[in-house]
Parts: C-alpha cells; sequence; structure tokens
C-alpha cells in the first residue's frame, strides 16, 4: 500500500500542472451563460455547451463543479470556483453569486429522459 503513495502523488501533481494552473488543453480556463446554456471554454479555444453534474457541490464561499458535455457522455471537466470576499478568489463576489442562483434556482427544468 505504501508503494502507491509516490505514483498518487505523482499523479496529483501532473494533474495540478495541466488542470490547476490552467495550462493544458482540455483545462476549463473560462464560463459563460447564455440563453439558458452554460458554456465552458477550454484552454485550447475550444468552447463546449456544458451541463453541471448532481455531484457537483456549492456554498457561499466555494463551489466544485463537474461540467459534463451536453454532446458527449464520457468526457467530464472538474472546475473549482473561490469567491472573491475575504480570501483571494478566481471570481468577483458578485459574478459568483449570480452563477451559483442560476445553477441552482435560473435553469429551466430539464425534461426527464
Amino acid at each position: 500500500m505504501y508503494g502507491l503513495v509516490p505514483l498518487t502523488l505523482a499523479g496529483a501533481l501532473f494533474q495540478y500542472r495541466i488542470n490547476g494552473l490552467l495550462v493544458g488543453a482540455s483545462a476549463v480556463v473560462g464560463l459563460s451563460q447564455n440563453q439558458n446554456t452554460l458554456y465552458a471554454r477550454l484552454g485550447n479555444g475550444q468552447v463546449l455547451a456544458v451541463s453541471a453534474c448532481p455531484s457537483s457541490r456549492m456554498n457561499s464561499k466555494i463551489a466544485l463543479l463537474k461540467l459534463k458535455p451536453v454532446a458527449s457522455k464520457y468526457t467530464a471537466y472538474s472546475v473549482v470556483l473561490l469567491s472573491a470576499t475575504r480570501i483571494a478568489g478566481n471570481l468577483p463576489e458578485d459574478q459568483f453569486r449570480r452563477l451559483r442562483m442560476w445553477l441552482r434556482l435560473g435553469r429551466a427544468q430539464q425534461p426527464s429522459k
């Protein structure tokens, strides 16, 4: 079991360098909302329509989003958003609040499949 610790740490470091520093082609570098659809801009310039998975978590200071592209069911992108209230966040407080309210309340009800 102790032999897996270095492998796990190496994998975590690799994911941080690719997605955490926003330098990888699949890193989500921007989110936008237009006509009741959420769009993610990736590091390679591609813009995808995405939806938040039920496993996403939010509170007043942090949002841990798991985004799935609408056109694919196999790929998912993880996004961490921090409100800029007391600590240095990556999103202004008013935009964070607007996104959080839209994710919780503002979307039209999705038809059940």
